[in-house]
C-alpha cells in the first residue's frame, strides 16, 4: 500500500505532466472532490473534473507557486497559486485525505481570474 507522501508525489507529478490517468490512479470509485458547490463523486465525475482542471485552469505549460505544505498522517494540506496562458488562480487550497493508499476525500478552492 501507498504511503501518503507516495500518493501525493503521484498526484503531484501527473499535474506537472499533464498525465490524466496518473493522477486518476490514485483515486477509487468512493472518493469524492468538493469543489465551490460541485460534489465529484466517482471515478467518472472526478475523471471528467480533473480533465477540465488540466485543460482549462492548469495545463501542462502552468507554473505553480507553492506557498504552504503539510504531509502528515492521512492528510496533505496545500495553498498555493499558479499562472497559465489561460488563466491565473491567485489563491488555490487543497486538502486531501489518504485512506488505504487512495485520496478518499479533497477540497478545493480556486480564486481563478482571468
Amino acid at each position: 500500500m501507498k504511503t501518503t507522501k507516495q500518493v501525493i508525489n503521484q498526484y503531484m507529478e501527473g499535474f506537472e505532466t499533464g498525465n490524466v490517468d496518473q493522477v486518476m490512479d490514485v483515486f477509487d470509485e468512493t472518493s469524492l472532490i468538493i469543489c465551490g458547490a460541485n460534489i465529484y463523486r466517482g471515478l467518472k465525475e472526478i475523471r471528467d473534473f480533473f480533465k477540465y482542471i488540466m485543460s482549462d485552469v492548469l495545463p501542462p505549460d502552468v507554473q505553480i507557486n507553492g506557498i504552504h505544505e503539510i504531509i502528515e498522517d492521512g492528510v496533505a494540506y496545500f495553498i498555493w497559486s499558479s499562472k497559465s496562458t489561460k488563466c491565473e488562480v491567485s489563491l488555490g487550497m487543497d486538502s486531501m485525505f489518504i485512506e488505504n493508499g487512495m485520496i478518499s476525500r479533497q477540497t478545493v478552492y480556486l480564486a481563478i481570474e482571468g
